[in-house]
């Protein structure tokens, strides 16, 4: 987190590590973490398109593969891999990744996204009410449940 300074950066880290093992999740910050995912988005997309299922596997694997693993998802060909170990084809994944179409699909979530204040994930939206990081998955619940405050 090289864009941080130290006391946040340190702290960043140490919090992602915490709250990875309060829900038992492997967790490895990547080697000169953040990466630019977009690879990885589009071929979310991609394989959507072919395989809703497969697809939520493939994200899974993506997410596992970045954050306890290391790899290093801005890389289109390790994409593709992943793809691969999710059953699509590898050559079939990177030429999706490169469809202007779904480059085009990519760039309208992230426009429409924009426009209602997302800025970070995991942000939920409830109706107009926005929600940013999983410290506030509680209160979505809790927002739910009453209706609002």
């Amino acid at each position: 987190m090289t864009n941080l300074p130290p006391i946040k950066s340190d702290y960043s880290r140490h919090d992602f590590e915490r709250s990875a093992r309060q829900i038992g999740l492997a967790f490895r910050l990547p080697p000169g973490f953040p990466h630019a995912t977009v690879g990885a988005a589009r071929c979310f997309y991609w394989a959507e398109e072919k395989d809703p299922a497969k697809a939520a596997d493939f994200i899974h694997r993506c997410y596992r593969a970045y954050f306890a693993q290391g790899r290093d998802i801005s890389k289109s060909e390790i994409v593709a891999d992943i793809a691969a170990e999710a059953g699509f084809s590898r050559d079939e994944a990177l030429a999706g990744m490169n469809d202007q179409r779904i480059k085009d699909r990519l760039k309208a979530a992230v426009d429409d996204a924009i426009a209602r204040g997302v800025f970070g994930s995991p942000f939920v939206v409830v109706g107009k009410e926005g929600f940013w990081g999983a410290d506030r998955l509680e209160q979505v619940a809790e927002w739910l449940r009453r209706g609002g405050w």
